[in-house]
């Protein structure tokens, strides 16, 4: 077998390969998402959860400033602090999550604290740090 025979066959297995990969993968509603780091995880958990608030929160969401429709938003943008969060041997799992919020060219740290049971997940407080 020559070298354009073995050129042909092997174009023809690539072409026939991607074309089966575009069907398979490509009429998807949502995009793929490989959640391997814990971050991701609990990030998209959020996310797709429906999330109650507290008084506290939507309070301390109003005098910030923040806008509430806008969570998802603030949950993809802020760092878990897993040192600071209660995760391991507790029913009531509370995760902090920071992120920086700039507010009239004043850049604050804020954490968001979530309070996740198996029923429920809820936004129980916010901290601002400057």
């Amino acid at each position: 077998m020559n070298f354009i025979n073995r050129l042909y066959f092997f174009s023809f297995g690539i072409v026939l390969g991607v074309v089966i990969i575009m069907f398979s993968l490509g009429n998807r509603k949502e995009m793929l998402s490989f959640n391997y780091f814990p971050d991701k995880r609990v990030k998209s958990f959020l996310t797709q959860s429906e999330v109650f608030f507290t008084d506290k929160s939507i309070c301390k969401f109003n005098s910030i400033g923040l806008d509430t429709t806008l969570l998802n938003k603030y949950i993809m943008q802020s760092i878990i602090d897993f040192k600071s969060s209660q995760i391991r041997g507790f029913d009531n799992k509370k995760y902090y999550l920071s992120f920086h919020h700039k507010n009239d060219s004043i850049n604050t740290l804020i954490y968001l604290i979530f309070e996740k049971n198996e029923a429920f997940v809820k936004l129980v407080n916010l901290k601002l740090v400057k």
